[in-house]
This record gives structure tokens, C-alpha cells and sequence, in this order.
């Protein structure tokens, strides 16, 4: 992103066709975020008939995107970093991110980098880890989130405010952006000023939510793009780099990708179709959602039956946005880490559930976390939900 750019879906950035269809309208005022808040906006999103790339159907000025990353948006913005359960207990965000990367960094190829780039680094967790994994090389973030800048600062990251125009014309060895491609109204010149800033025999390493497997992604209001591979790989092709490496999921994260670029010719190649799950994702979370309205509704008029929720974080806040959970009675919440998710109902350790006049919990967590948390749950003599 750039602090001169708007977002507008009148044509695909990938092909430039002006023909689309809608594959989710949403006109409501509640649609959620990648930070779990959720926005008084309507949702909708555009598939390009000739590419496939699906889009947002909003139009977006500088001044509002800027303003909400800059002061607004609260994803990694703090020194409280999100961690994944596990039965081995809980695993940093940035710690899974960086051991996913540096799996596919050649070790003797990084005895040569001396310069790296994170484009979006938050409040430094990943760029504070590669720093610590390439002690030699010069460490750079830029992030326009003013909160996250500070803490990264704070804890030793040399970062710069705004986009990547506001970089010098000096190249990196090594450049990452971590589900940052997606926010950008124009990835096709995004990725063009990447190109310009990485040496020649530099890397480029992208980690984005992909549409090649069904995910919540296409709910995520501020996304302006959702990618399969094959887009990601007619990008590369065309704006100038071979692909080294593609990995699709992650245990703890199977609706991202991770890819490794290096600098080649640009291509000319025609436009093809490129494959996503984005239809089925929405047909999957609509039957979720009325699943969850069915469950609240039964609930509601049973005087005998309380509902809480486990979790309050992403799949709180989907669930909160898209369906009647929102506007429900919750007795209490159960949660091990703290949420960025403002609620009015209190929230407390799962062991402390029976401290609450519960009958049923619904388990709004991770697909991956959900038979742990089953197990967890299984003592309590609660009816147990999970959508």
C-alpha cells in the first residue's frame, strides 16, 4: 500500500476486466475485520469472470484506508502476541511464522543476506526473530499502525512510518510481507516497487491467507484481494519472478500459503482462469451461520439453558458479525489469552465455568483446536457446540 492509492472494484488489478459477479452481498451494517472489530460497513465481494480473482465490492479513498491502519486497526499492534494452543502448550504466532519460513531458506544462502525488509511488521514479533536468526544482517520494518511502531521500537526494531514508497532506492536481500499482499488496493504495482527494492539475487518471501482451501478469509471486511496460487503465480510471472517455493498450510495455520520468489523477465503470458474456493467458502459459512441462528434461537426459549462461548477471538468475532450470536444472551466467556474483542459479559478461565449458570457452550475456535478443546471441555456435564 502506498499513501496515494485508492481501492476501487470497478476493474480487476490482475487481468484489468470490468466484468464481475457478486458471490457475497451482505448490505447490513456489521461486517468484521482481520482485528476482530467489528465495522458498521456493508460486505461485499466481486469474483472477475475472466481471471477468477475475487475482490472487494466497496470503493475506498487513501484517507480512510491510511486513517484505519494508522490509528484504527489494532491486529499485532501491541506487545501481547497471539499464541495458538497446542497440547505442548501455547506457540507465538511469530515463532510458527518464522520457523515456516526459515524451513525454506537455503542456510547457505542466508550466510549471504545482509539486508532485510518487512513490509507490515507490526510490533516487530517476526522481524525481531529473523534479526535473531540472521544476527549479521541490517533489519528493517515499515508499518504505518503508529501503536505497533512504537512497540516494535521499544523492543529494539529500527522501523519507519508509511508505505514502501517511503523507502530510499537501496535493496534488500531478503524482503517479507506476512498477510499484508491482500489489504493492497493495487498488488500488481505493490509487488512492482518490491521488485525494485530487492537485489538481484534477493528473495522475496509472501505468507497469505489462499483461497485454494475453504477459509473465513472472504469475510474479512479490510481484505481487497483474495488469492489462489494461481493468481499469486500469474503475478510473479508477469511482474518479473519465478516461484522457488509454494507451500499450501500450515498445522496450525491451513488456510495460508507460503511462497519464495526470486527476480526472473517479466512474462507476457495471456490471461487464464485461476481456481479459488472462495464459492464454497461462502456456501460452507452461510450454512455455519444459520446452523448457529438455529442453536441460539433453541436456546432462547428454553428458560432452563445458558449459553457461553469458548474462545473470543477470529471465530468469535465471525460468528458475532454473521449470525444471531451477536445479539445473544452470554452468560460468560471462556478464554487462556486475552482478546483484543470488547464483549459485556465477563470472561474467565474454562476451569472457572462452573462458577455461572451454564447448560451449553459453543466452541468458537480454530477447526485445528477443536478436538483439544472437546477433551477439555468433556468434565463439565455441559452440552457442548461446535459449528
Amino acid at each position: 500500500m502506498t499513501s496515494t492509492t485508492d481501492y476501487s472494484p470497478d476493474r480487476c488489478d490482475l487481468c484489468g476486466s470490468q466484468s464481475a459477479r457478486i458471490i457475497l452481498d451482505k448490505p447490513l451494517l456489521r461486517a468484521m475485520r482481520g482485528d476482530n472489530h467489528i465495522a458498521s460497513q456493508p460486505l461485499r465481494k466481486l469474483e472477475c469472470t475472466t481471471c477468477g480473482l475475487v475482490r472487494d465490492g466497496n470503493a475506498y479513498t487513501p484517507e480512510f484506508l491510511i486513517g484505519m491502519y494508522a490509528h484504527d486497526y489494532t491486529l499485532d499492534t501491541n506487545a501481547q502476541e497471539y499464541q495458538f494452543l497446542t497440547r505442548d502448550g501455547p506457540i507465538s504466532r511469530s515463532k510458527a511464522l518464522h520457523d515456516w519460513i526459515w524451513r525454506y531458506l537455503d542456510p547457505k544462502r542466508g550466510e549471504h543476506i545482509s539486508s532485510i525488509l518487512e513490509i507490515g511488521c507490526g510490533a516487530g514479533y517476526l522481524l525481531r526473530r529473523m534479526q535473531a536468526s540472521l544476527p549479521r544482517a541490517q533489519c528493517l520494518g515499515i508499518e504505518f499502525n503508529n501503536s505497533a511502531r512504537e512497540t516494535a521500537i521499544r523492543y529494539g526494531c529500527r522501523v519507519i512510518t508509511g508505505g514502501i514508497e517511503q523507502l530510499s532506492q537501496d535493496s534488500f536481500d531478503l524482503i517479507f510481507a506476512v498477510t499484508v499482499l491482500e489489504h493492497v488496493p493495487e498488488p500488481g504495482e505493490f509487488l512492482n516497487q518490491i521488485r525494485e527494492r530487492l537485489s538481484d539475487d534477493g528473495l522475496l518471501v509472501l505468507v497469505q491467507p489462499t483461497q485454494d482451501v475453504p477459509s473465513s478469509d472472504i469475510y474479512f471486511a479490510e481484505h481487497l484481494h483474495h488469492f489462489g496460487t494461481d493468481h499469486l503465480g500469474m503475478y510473479a510471472r508477469r511482474i518479473g519472478f519465478t516461484e522457488q517455493v509454494k507451500a499450501v498450510g500450515h498445522p496450525l495455520m491451513p488456510n495460508f500459503s507460503l511462497h519464495v520468489w526470486e527476480k526472473a523477465e517479466p512474462s507476457s503470458e495471456p490471461t487464464r482462469r485461476g481456481r479459488t474456493c472462495c464459492r464454497e467458502s461462502v456456501a460452507q459459512h452461510e450454512a455455519d451461520f444459520a446452523r448457529v441462528n438455529d442453536l441460539v434461537r433453541e436456546i432462547e426459549l428454553d428458560p432452563g439453558r445458558n449459553l457461553a462461548v469458548f474462545g473470543l477471538n477470529e471465530r468469535y468475532s465471525l460468528l458475532a458479525a454473521y449470525s444471531r450470536l451477536g445479539d445473544a444472551k452470554i452468560v460468560c466467556g471462556l478464554s487462556d489469552v486475552e482478546s483484543n474483542v470488547s464483549v459485556d459479559f465477563p470472561v474467565v478461565k474454562p476451569e472457572f465455568v462452573t462458577s455461572f449458570p451454564v447448560s451449553d457452550v459453543l466452541l468458537c475456535v480454530n477447526k485445528v483446536h477443536l478436538q483439544f478443546v472437546r477433551e477439555r471441555m468433556s468434565g463439565f456435564n455441559l452440552a457442548i457446540h461446535s459449528i
